[in-house]
């Protein structure tokens, strides 16, 4: 039997409020063509060239598309009865890297260099040179 958008729209609804059901979010766009393929559907060749996210917001009136403010690629969909907003939660002020952190940062950068110049061969090996004040402020973490 032939899947026609109908029968792929009913089954997008279906799926979208059992997940709006089981967790109060929306059903991600990157998760719901997996599992139409795992059912059976070949939807790429159904909407022939469309994307879901255009096919859900222009054919299937009863959900509703949710974009996360500043993660471009989260994408859901939910019931559009129900209310739904992505917290930003990236919004939020980062804290200030602590000195230790600074220290760790600067020595792993260190003895990342370290590594690489060991990796030389030797006759370049012996054109390098580092003065210890570097090194000391580099371990220092300054």
């Amino acid at each position: 039997m032939t899947q026609t958008k109908k029968d792929l729209a009913e089954k997008i609804e279906a799926l979208a409020a059992e997940n709006w059901k089981d967790t109060k979010e929306p059903l991600l766009l990157s998760r719901l063509g997996p599992k139409i393929k795992e059912l059976g559907f070949d939807y790429k060749v159904i909407l022939e060239g469309q994307g879901l996210r255009h096919f859900v917001a222009s054919e299937i009136p009863t959900l509703t598309v949710a974009q996360h403010p500043s993660q471009y690629a989260k994408v859901g969909i939910h019931p559009s009865t129900e209310t739904f907003s992505y917290d930003d939660a990236s919004t939020e002020p980062k804290q200030e890297p602590s000195d230790l952190d600074r220290l760790r940062k600067s020595r792993r950068a260190f003895y990342g260099f370290i590594q690489a110049i060991s990796e030389l061969p030797p006759e370049e090996i012996e054109g390098v040179h580092i003065p210890a004040r570097v090194i000391v402020r580099l371990l220092e973490g300054k």
